[in-house]
């Protein structure tokens, strides 16, 4: 799972939930830019990213990762990663400005935050399914696939997960760019909710 944050961020206006109402917190995005979430651009954290050592890439991902690779997208250069490996993440979730309380409001980031949304949308299409009588999605990571062709994902295409700390300005670290398609920096991008119900409805 990767992280994005929100640039050029729009003001909800007359929000209607607790938090959003609450003038601690800061205003809640009603719209903005999607980047990869980096300490680069304001954030706690860099998301994640990159090619397995260990796994090799499945035949579902292949193509996906051949066409990052052959994208000109900057990477660590030859010999420095596994483009054999397993490529991550598949998509990604905003993952800058959490609202939590922790005896009072703190703002968070992190893949813990966007990881635990992204389960969220699948357990309401789980819930979708079932009520509908069919069962429930399984090992999801090659419908993810499918669904990208299908305008399932907002993809990111601004930013890199360069510096996996803040140990600005950090001049040594290497990373991945995000680029059209998938990458490894965001995957496919953030999930288009009102599409993926769409697709997983017309599922048996």
């Amino acid at each position: 799972m990767g992280a994005t944050q929100l640039t050029q961020g729009v003001q909800l206006q007359n929000p209607t939930t607790p938090y959003c109402q609450n003038p601690s917190i800061g205003a809640c995005a009603q719209s903005g830019v999607e980047v990869v979430c980096s300490t680069a651009t304001g954030a706690l954290i860099v998301s994640g990213g990159g090619f397995s050592n260990v796994a090799t890439t499945p035949s579902w991902q292949a193509s996906a990762v051949a066409a990052y690779l052959k994208s000109g997208a900057k990477n660590p250069g030859t010999g420095n990663f596994n483009a054999k490996g397993r490529g991550y993440p598949d998509v990604s979730v905003v993952g800058h400005n959490y609202a939590i309380w922790i005896s009072g409001p703190e703002q968070v980031d992190g893949t813990s935050c966007s990881s635990p949304v992204f389960a969220g949308l699948v357990s309401v299409l789980n819930a979708q399914r079932i009520k509908a009588g069919k069962p429930v999605l399984g090992f999801l990571n090659p419908a993810i696939y499918q669904w990208a062709a299908q305008g399932a994902f907002n993809d990111v295409v601004t930013g890199n997960n360069d510096c996996t700390e803040d140990t600005s300005p950090c001049p040594a670290c290497t990373g991945y760019t995000a680029a059209k398609g998938w990458d490894a920096a965001t995957g496919w991008g953030t999930p288009k909710f009102d599409v993926l119900q769409k697709l997983v409805a017309a599922l048996p």
